[in-house]
């Protein structure tokens, strides 16, 4: 009953937003929506593009890896890529000027597909899973069905400890009604990180860090989830701060990456991946960097 009523609340909150005509490119929408707002490098490589040659990626991907990582099906489990994840995360006093830290912030393999331009896709739903492996020609046993099984549990089965606030957004429409709902539209900051040029764990050096979002505030962080279209997956921890932190590295200019700290884990998995990168027990406050196909939002007041 409470998923009924989520759905009509969120059907009623599109009529806030305008609704584009058929012809409207995705870009004007989010420009009329939200103009005083610069469409983030997620949003933008979510887009449909005119290129018909590119190639989906959205198995073997560090996003649908993270998703699994404490599972125990010996799926998508890639060392370079656990490194890599692993290497995202480090604790709060870390984030310090003067710092010293080895981070990769380049993504190994990233997830590239778009949002859906075709009018009648079997609904996204567990009840419709068969239906959407025969609009795609997927073999149920495939790599490809288990991520896509995967994706849809972890959109229908919330858990609470990401936040009073979840939320799988299948087109930009979504993603901006669900905003609107959480945050508001006005006065929004929408921002993903640059991808650096270098790739590989680096050693960086902190020289400036910035508040961007107390503990106290609301945000919204989403994560491209794995499935033949765009998928975020949006949700809104509680007791979490984020931070422009700049960076300096020998081999690359200067870059400004996005820190996010959780502050309150107690209720977490210890089997959660960011605590077996820093060796530490749940209760422990720890921060990670999110990658360019991260979206965090939050009220710019």
């Amino acid at each position: 009953m409470a998923s009924f009523l989520l759905a009509c609340f969120f059907i009623l909150l599109i009529t806030v937003l305008n609704v584009p005509s058929l012809g409207q490119a995705k870009s004007d929408y989010w420009q009329e929506n939200l103009p005083n707002t610069v469409m983030p490098y997620a949003v933008e490589t979510a887009l449909p593009s005119t290129n018909t040659t590119e190639n989906s990626i959205w198995v073997n991907t560090d996003e649908v890896i993270i998703q699994n990582y404490a599972g125990v099906s010996g799926h998508c489990h890639d060392d370079k890529i656990i490194e890599f994840l692993k290497s995202r995360f480090v604790l709060p006093k870390t984030l310090q000027v003067g710092s010293q830290i080895s981070i990769q912030l380049k993504t190994i393999v990233g997830i590239t597909t778009k949002f859906p331009t075709e009018k009648h896709l079997p609904q996204f739903n567990s009840k419709n899973l068969a239906q959407n492996l025969k609009y795609f020609s997927i073999n149920s046993n495939s790599e490809e069905a288990f991520v896509m099984n995967l994706t849809i549990n972890k959109c229908e089965n919330s858990n609470p400890i990401n936040g009073k606030w979840q939320f799988c957004a299948t087109s930009l429409r979504d993603l901006l009604t669900f905003t609107n709902a959480t945050l508001g539209l006005k006065r929004l900051a929408a921002i993903s990180p640059p991808s650096p040029s270098a790739s590989g764990i680096l050693r960086y050096k902190v020289t400036k860090v910035e508040s961007l979002v107390g503990a106290e505030s609301e945000l919204l962080l989403c994560h491209r989830y794995g499935f033949p279209y765009a998928v975020f997956y949006c949700h809104q921890p509680a007791a979490t701060k984020a931070f422009s932190v700049h960076l300096a590295a020998e081999r690359e200019d200067g870059l400004e990456a996005i820190a996010v700290c959780h502050m309150e884990t107690s209720k977490w998995s210890a089997s959660y991946i960011g605590f077996k990168a820093l060796g530490v027990k749940p209760g422990t406050p720890i921060c990670h960097f999110l990658h360019s196909r991260d979206l965090l939002m939050y009220a710019n007041n």
